[in-house]
This record gives structure tokens, C-alpha cells and sequence, in this order.
């Protein structure tokens, strides 16, 4: 005796109105860790990719340290303070954050990332609509017929 096969198939798409960003790294580092994948919804400021930056606390600590026995000393401190500031500019530079809310179509997996490197592209916006296609068949599969079967769905 013989069973009918069922087919059960589903199909999403998401519709939108957006366009891709692309994201660049704006300086130079080792990946320390990816916080995203592709397919993840993003918003503003969202941190993608953090870049290393043990080397920059060292060096943080190191400034701050000197400038502390600077001014116990009273002596200038100025210039330690520009390198204080460019070092915290550094270590912003190496958290890559998406400028925008939306869906991550692609990200870098380089262990290395160069400066005016392509970090992601994020896909702005929300969907503005969703198709959503479920066909269960016991007979023959008819792909034309699951295509007519398709739905739009809020």
C-alpha cells in the first residue's frame, strides 16, 4: 500500500523601499570580534565589527600616567593631552558602527581590516511588505501553481 508524498514548501520575500550602504573602515586593525551576521536587523549606531584596541589601552593608561606627573610636577602637559585625544579619536575609529537602521546584506569576515576597507553593506530601511507563499501538495508538485498561490501579507 502505498502513501501519498506531501510537499510542504514555504517562500518569504521581503519588499522594501531603500537602497544599500556601504560601510568603510576608517582606519586600520585586527578584527576582535564580528557582532552581526548577514540577515540581522540593524539600527543607528549599532555596533558591526569591533577592531582590537589592547594597544590603544596601553597606551591610554601610559598617557594618562605621564600626564598626572606632569601636572604634579608642573610642567606642560600639552602636548600629552593632543596625544590623549588622538588616541580616544583611535580608539572610536576601531568600533564600526552602522550609520543607519536596517537589514545587513553583507559583512567582512577578514581578520585584517584596512583603512577605506568595505566593513558591510546595510540595506536602509524597514520592509514595507512581505510575501509569504505555503503550498502543501499530496499530489504532483506544480511550481507555476505555488507561484499563484502567493499571498501579500502586512
Amino acid at each position: 500500500m502505498f502513501r501519498p508524498i506531501v510537499i510542504s514548501l514555504t517562500a518569504l520575500l521581503l519588499l522594501s523601499c531603500s537602497h544599500d550602504v556601504s560601510i568603510t573602515a576608517q582606519t586600520t586593525g585586527r578584527v576582535a570580534a564580528v557582532l552581526v551576521q548577514p540577515g540581522a536587523y540593524v539600527h543607528i549606531g549599532d555596533v558591526l565589527v569591533q577592531l582590537d584596541t589592547r594597544d590603544l589601552v596601553t597606551r591610554r593608561q601610559t598617557l594618562i600616567a605621564r600626564i598626572d606627573l606632569a601636572e604634579l610636577r608642573h610642567t606642560d602637559a600639552s602636548a600629552l593631552y593632543r596625544a590623549l585625544e588622538e588616541t580616544n579619536l583611535e580608539m572610536t575609529r576601531r568600533t564600526i558602527t552602522s550609520p543607519v537602521s536596517g537589514r545587513v546584506v553583507w559583512i567582512c569576515q577578514s581578520r585584517t581590516i584596512h583603512q577605506g576597507m568595505q566593513v558591510a553593506v546595510v540595506v536602509e530601511g524597514p520592509p514595507i511588505a512581505q510575501l509569504v507563499a505555503k503550498k502543501e501538495s499530496a499530489g504532483g508538485f506544480h511550481p507555476r501553481r505555488f507561484l499563484k498561490s502567493v499571498v501579500l501579507k502586512d
